[in-house]
């Protein structure tokens, strides 16, 4: 591969050396918003888990503002449920969505539970099994083993998608691969 110099710059050791303490020292600058996001996500998790719902609703919220795609999630979940706030299926289906545009596989299989089950899901949405299959697909891709088995379900029953028993099959195997124990049984009773 040839290395292209640098304007103004000769191709010498020393402008090699740089650009690479240039490229360091940038990487560092968008890594530390970054972890310092995680020790705050950190400290949403700890008061989850303590069961002070507020103070985890407060750090979950500041970090979905700027766009955390786990914190999202979470406070989608916590209006969903009501920990720590009132029911809201609009706004936790609105978090979840953005969380799972983000490529977040957990996001992504609660978003097609939201569709699958009417949660929040706007009025304007004409097939939300289409939907949940779309949102289960993405996730079941990144190895997400609940969203394969779930996805196998809906291509057996023609729900979302032309019913096909060879694909429900194969991705339910997906998900026994994984030790999914629902997919185990139902395959220790298919066979």
């Amino acid at each position: 591969m040839r290395r292209v110099p640098l304007p103004g710059k000769v191709d010498t050791a020393l402008g090699i050396f740089m650009t690479k303490k240039v490229l360091a020292l940038f990487a560092f600058v968008l890594w530390l918003p970054l972890a310092l996001a995680g020790d705050d996500f950190g400290a949403g998790l700890a008061a989850f888990n303590k069961g002070e719902y507020g103070k985890a609703l407060a750090v979950f919220k500041k970090l979905a503002d700027q766009g955390n795609p786990d914190a999202q999630l979470k406070l989608g979940l916590m209006y969903h449920y009501g920990l720590g706030t009132k029911e809201n299926d609009a706004l936790a289906f609105g978090l979840i969505r953005k969380s799972a545009e983000q490529a977040n596989a957990d996001a992504q299989f609660q978003l097609a539970n939201m569709y699958l089950y009417g949660f929040g899901v706007p009025k304007k949405e004409t097939d939300p099994d289409l939907q949940a299959v779309q949102w289960y697909f993405k996730a079941a891709l990144q190895g997400h083993a609940d969203a394969q088995y779930n996805l196998g379900l809906m291509f057996l029953a023609g729900k979302g998608v032309q019913q096909s028993h060879e694909e429900g099959v194969k991705w339910i195997t997906r998900a026994a691969e994984q030790g999914h124990p629902g997919a185990q049984a139902f395959l220790g009773s298919y066979k």
